[in-house]
């Protein structure tokens, strides 16, 4: 349950990211998921995953 709970969320991104409309997707995930999700997603072209912890430093985060 909790594997195609993760595939469910990556597949879900992955929708978001395809269709017209978003220039930009945000997704938090608790860290339990961030492992699975990150290696679901990064194979993706097109898609940049940042961590919040660089936002903070850059000052993208507030």
């Amino acid at each position: 349950m909790w594997e195609l709970r993760n595939q469910r969320m990556a597949a879900n991104v992955l929708d978001v990211a395809a269709s017209p409309r978003p220039e930009r997707v945000m997704l938090l995930v608790g860290a339990s998921h961030k492992a699975f999700v990150d290696r679901a997603l990064a194979p993706h072209l097109g898609i940049s995953l940042v961590q919040l912890a660089d936002l903070e430093a850059r000052g993208g985060a507030r």
